[in-house]
């Protein structure tokens, strides 16, 4: 996030501010966050994200199909590359990882017996996303695709912005995934401590 902060900011405004001051900064804005116990003060921020997603899908969608009609299809596209499969595994896990964020979810959710319903469309939603929109940014662009798919879009207002707002949600989504960190270490640093 300070990374993606710190390249939007000296390209936008012509900077170049240390990494550490991004840092500082998020760090002053996110632990105040993950303090916060009751999730549902944030579901705008999450509801905003979400939108800013599909904003970015359908943007950079359209900038795919767009080199596709100009380019034709990138020529150096390969099946299977056997030096990206460690990378792969990491960044399947990282976009399915979610028991810590799940629990939570569900915790709070009006009605926990729909869950598992809600959660089974939410995942093969999500891969079939993932699939499709993955296959058509390297049909367009292939080896030249960047791994941060934000650094894909044309410089602008417009991209600087959507950059910007996502550190914003991840900002707010912060206390629904480290809340299950919490739990464990204030269970086991008050353990002995009776509820009153």
């Amino acid at each position: 996030m300070t990374t993606s902060l710190k390249s939007t900011f000296d390209s936008t405004f012509g900077l170049n501010i240390s990494t550490w001051f991004f840092a500082g900064v998020l760090c002053c804005f996110m632990i105040p966050v993950a303090w916060v116990r009751n999730f549902a003060k944030f579901s705008f921020t999450f509801i905003a994200g979400n939108v800013l997603i599909l904003l970015v899908i359908l943007m950079l969608s359209a900038q795919s199909f767009a080199q596709i009609y100009s380019s034709g299809i990138a020529t150096e596209i390969e099946v299977v590359k056997p030096q990206g499969l460690l990378p792969m595994i990491g960044f399947v896990i990282y976009a399915f990882e979610g028991i810590g964020v799940v629990m939570p979810i569900m915790s709070q959710a009006q009605e926990p017996d729909q869950f598992l319903r809600m959660l089974v469309s939410a995942i093969v939603t999500l891969t079939g996303i993932y699939i499709v929109f993955g296959s058509i940014c390297y049909l367009a662009f292939g080896d030249s695709l960047m791994i941060i798919v934000t650094e894909m879009m044309p410089p602008g207002l417009i991209s600087s912005s959507v950059k910007v707002l996502f550190c914003v949600n991840l900002i707010f989504s912060y206390s629904i995934i480290i809340h299950p960190t919490n739990a464990i270490i204030e269970g086991w640093l008050f353990k002995d401590m009776k509820s009153r």
